[in-house]
């Protein structure tokens, strides 16, 4: 029960709007698809907002979640590697106590050194696959803007979680971020929670929110609709995330595409406009 109190708090935390990842910086090309789409008019359509929020989203779940996946598939399966080799030398440790080798040295010794040999092994090998995913990521990713976005938000995230949650450096998180070339968000976002013991559907489920909340966010800070319309439309994205999700769970990183190149070329043009609240 204590677990899943604390697995639960992991997830509430990381997904909270107030963790310090810089999600209000973003509006993930919404914003400058609305002052495009307002040349001439005076107010947005609510069908027409709703639309190009399913349209992202929906790139969302294309390009981002099979690296959200694959990179907690990678930390996971380092974890369950360092969880058997624990259980192993705890056995070791019990022989100790009742014989030794002929030299004197502690069987538990050479066997602990073993082992810590290849608790090194497995990280050095989570860190290759999670460095090739965030080179992945960014070969495509040919929306420079989504790409500075990502890494910007990728390394808060990691800052802040190694921070905040002390067991990531026990687990070698911390040498990790360091060899990752670019620390895009889905790749962050999948080891950390992998880290945490946090299961992939949790995982993917949060990420999701993640961006859903970031437009819903957006469409209210600009005077697109209220407070009250904002969680009500917040509601009815749910389903729309949840279909998402369905069918790009299991698609792999060789299939990561954008199904909406319109929504991605106008976020291209982010920082050519006049006025603008946000970042990306």
């Amino acid at each position: 029960m204590e677990k899943d109190h604390q697995k639960l708090f992991a997830i509430l935390q990381l997904t909270d709007s107030a963790f310090p990842i810089g999600g209000f910086s973003h509006s993930l090309g919404l914003e400058a698809y609305t002052q495009h789409y307002g040349v001439g008019r005076k107010q947005m359509d609510p069908q027409v907002l709703l639309h190009a929020l399913i349209c992202i989203i929906e790139n969302s779940g294309s390009l981002s979640l099979p690296f959200v996946r694959s990179a907690h598939d990678s930390v996971n399966q380092c974890i369950r590697a360092q969880c058997d080799q624990l259980e192993a030398v705890s056995s070791i440790s019990i022989e100790t106590n009742v014989r030794h080798q002929p030299s004197g040295q502690d069987i538990g010794e050479s066997g602990h050194e073993a082992d810590t040999e290849s608790l090194r092994e497995n990280l050095a090998a989570v860190t290759h696959s999670l460095v090739q995913l965030d080179r992945m990521y960014e070969a495509c990713s040919a929306n420079h803007i989504a790409r500075r976005a990502s890494t910007r938000q990728g390394k808060s995230l990691m800052e802040a979680s190694l921070y905040t949650f002390p067991i990531l450096q026990r687990q070698g998180l911390g040498s990790v971020a360091v060899e990752l070339p670019h620390h895009h968000h889905a790749v962050v976002h999948g080891a950390i929670m992998a880290s945490l013991g946090l299961g992939l559907d949790d995982t993917i489920t949060s990420y999701m929110f993640g961006v859903v909340r970031t437009l819903v966010t957006t469409a209210v800070r600009l005077d697109m609709i209220g407070a009250m319309e904002g969680q009500r439309l917040q509601w009815k994205l749910q389903e729309v995330s949840a279909d998402v999700i369905q069918r790009n769970k299991e698609r792999p990183v060789e299939r990561a595409s954008i199904k909406f190149p319109v929504l991605d070329i106008l976020q291209n043009t982010q920082d050519t406009l006049f006025a603008k609240l946000f970042y990306s």
